[in-house]
């Protein structure tokens, strides 16, 4: 306690001291300096942009009688800067356009701040913001200062919360800034706007507070969902009830539809029957509006967000009807971009429809998915290179190197392996970033799993290192959010991958983590009953639990084949276009049929044949797909791989 006492006391003592030099220090300041020192001490202390601080010295020009016209002024900003980094009250900082105000300096300085100065101020961040908010901005640090700057002077400040309560400004804060700045930065807009609503019957007041609403869900669903999705729900009933009250004003329509878009998006992961309706509910009345005001391009890029969106829910249940929701988006935002090709995010529109184009016909058409994946990337690399320090076009590169990278893992793996490092590097620099946001860890520990897939045959060592980093972030992912089943399914899919690559691990051990891993997606199918994904993956862990104890307990390794290869018959019969769920229907057949071959040889033989026509069926139709080459020579050689006992002892198909 005494030493606390101490410290404090130096520290009233030293800031004593520095109130003393303050006065001194300002005594004999002019007014153009004491107005820059003031505008300085309403800007980020360690990161005061120089920039800024010209301009407002022009804005307040006629506020000091003496310094006449532009000309005389320019001659000014030197003699000002040397005389306040003289008096170490305001010095340069890292970079040559930021300086350096002490934050005991600002704090003495900011409550003196003149009226006119202050308003100065305000005007240039709301001025700077329509300017961000049009991509009109080029150094990068733009944006975080200014983040930064509007965080200081938010609070009671109308001005600015309406300036800031903007989709596209809020986008690109999220885009090139990291850390919790962004979620912040809506959080403290959010509150001014439900100030200003409280105190007001204005229609528009209660129309800013929607949209601050679904601007600060958007920007916090990743690092706190649970707060977005009610962030969502509260501006789906404000929407509603003014709909109702107010029926001509389009604009609830339309605020209503995204409302209810964004809330489907954060529940997606933990609900994803009520994800579903919920963007059907939006699909159908962005449709309508689309319908009722076709020249209106906002109403048809909120169609076609509502198409890519249910068509994204609806993927893992019904492809086909996805797929048809996909080429409607694909051909409505090709259409409005040949008639407006400078929209607000010119290209990469095209590009998120070619992606999920192709994400359905991977498995279909691989030859037109690997075309669709290539335009796509050509189209996300310029964005990209274009954007330097932007993390959202970032994370859109590395998510099409990946794709390309996966889909070409059979074909060519040493392409594959150079798309997916390409990837990898950049996701994990976006995590470096951003090390709290649980979509880019999420990415990074997807793209390890792709990329130890594609080199575990060329090295092991590498893919059993890449797995167990993304074993560990899975881990984290899943116990930080039991509720998030995309979670809990990577975490079995990593654990898969890392008992497969762990040569040290003993058969008991294995078939814990196979148990384990069965338990997990033996939940989730409960959980979602008409998801594919889980269906498969359930058919997987009962294939791969069996193969684990084939030779110490047979009888239990047939039953988990059985209950296998009458899942993936059902997938397959559900989704014939499917070529995957052909190939693991096939697998099946041929795990059954190795277990039966002792005692229903014959029932063995018929399995066998159906799985060498599926295997030869997928051969001709990939004739540069190494995987169905694979399969088929292998599936050949089945009568030859049996001993007299009747337990297979070759190679397995899997």
């Amino acid at each position: 306690v005494i030493e606390d006492s101490a410290i404090a006391a130096n520290m009233r003592h030293r800031e004593k001291t520095l109130s003393a030099e303050m006065r001194s220090s300002l005594a004999d300041l002019r007014d153009d300096e004491v107005a820059i020192l003031s505008a300085a001490a309403l800007l980020p202390p360690d990161e005061v942009p120089f920039p800024w601080l010209q301009t407002l010295l022009c804005e307040l020009e006629t506020e000091f009688h003496a310094l006449g016209r532009l000309e005389r002024h320019r001659g000014r900003w030197p003699r000002i800067v040397r005389k306040l980094s003289g008096r170490r009250l305001l010095t340069l900082g890292d970079e040559t356009q930021l300086g350096r105000i002490h934050r005991l300096h600002a704090a003495h300085v900011a409550p003196l701040v003149p009226a006119s100065v202050r308003s100065a101020v305000v005007t240039h961040l709301v001025t700077l913001i329509e300017s961000v908010a049009r991509d009109e901005v080029s150094p990068s640090w733009t944006f975080r200062v200014l983040a930064e700057a509007l965080l200081m002077n938010l609070e009671d400040n109308n001005q600015l919360a309406n300036a800031v309560n903007n989709g596209a400004f809020l986008r690109r804060v999220r885009d090139y800034v990291g850390g919790d700045i962004p979620d912040r930065l809506s959080l403290a807009m959010l509150a001014a706007c439900e100030t200003s609503a409280r105190e007001s019957h204005d229609p528009d007041d209660q129309l800013r507070l929607v949209v601050a609403l679904n601007n600060a869900g958007r920007t916090i669903q990743f690092n706190d969902p649970d707060h977005a999705a009610r962030l969502f729900s509260r501006a789906q009933n404000v929407c509603e009830s003014n709909a109702k009250v107010g029926p001509k004003d389009h604009r609830w329509g339309r605020l209503w539809s995204i409302s209810i878009n964004n809330h489907a998006a954060v529940i997606e992961t933990s609900d994803p029957t009520r994800a579903l309706d919920l963007y059907k509910y939006d699909r159908d009345l962005a449709i309508e509006r689309a319908a009722a005001r076709p020249t209106d391009r906002v109403a048809q890029l909120d169609a076609w967000l509502s198409l890519n969106s249910y068509g994204r829910a609806l993927g893992d249940i019904d492809p086909s009807g996805a797929l048809e929701e996909f080429t409607l988006g694909l051909a409505l935002i090709e259409e409005l971009e040949s008639l407006e090709p400078s929209g607000v995010r010119p290209g990469r529109d095209v590009s998120l429809s070619l992606s999920n184009v192709a994400g359905i016909l991977e498995h279909r058409d691989p030859h037109r998915a690997r075309t669709l994946y290539l335009r796509d990337i050509e189209i996300i690399r310029e964005l990209w290179q274009s954007q330097p320090g932007n993390l959202q076009a970032a994370r859109d590169y590395s998510m099409s190197l990946s794709d390309f990278g996966r889909i070409l893992r059979h074909i060519d793996p040493t392409q594959a392996t150079s798309f997916l490092r390409g990837s990898l590097a950049i996701r994990e620099d976006l995590v470096k970033q951003q090390p709290s946001n649980r979509r880019a860890r999420r990415d990074l520990m997807v793209v390890l799993n792709a990329l130890g897939r594609v080199v575990e045959r060329v090295d092991p060592t590498e893919a059993g290192e890449l797995f167990e980093r993304a074993l560990a972030i899975a881990e984290e992912l899943a116990i930080s959010d039991p509720s998030d089943l995309y979670a809990q399914r990577e975490l079995a899919v990593a654990l898969n991958n890392v008992v497969r690559m762990r040569s040290e691990i003993s058969s008991v051990d294995s078939i814990n983590i196979r148990v384990r891993i069965l338990d997990i997606t033996q939940s989730l199918a409960v959980a979602q009953p008409s998801s594919i994904r889980a269906n498969r993956d359930l058919a997987a862990a009962l294939s791969n639990l069996g193969h684990a104890i084939r030779f110490n307990d047979p009888p239990s390794a047939l039953d988990y084949w059985q209950q296998d290869l009458k899942i993936s018959e059902s997938l397959s019969s559900r989704v014939p276009e499917d070529l995957e769920l052909r190939r693991e229907h096939a697998v099946s057949l041929v795990n059954v049929a190795r277990a039966l071959t002792e005692s229903q040889p014959q029932r063995a033989q018929i399995l066998g044949q159906r799985a060498v026509g599926i295997f030869q069926h997928l051969a001709d139709l990939q004739p540069d797909d190494s995987q169905a080459a694979r399969d088929l020579e292998l599936v050949r050689q089945l009568p030859k791989l049996f001993t007299d006992g009747g337990v297979c002892r070759g190679p397995v198909i899997q």
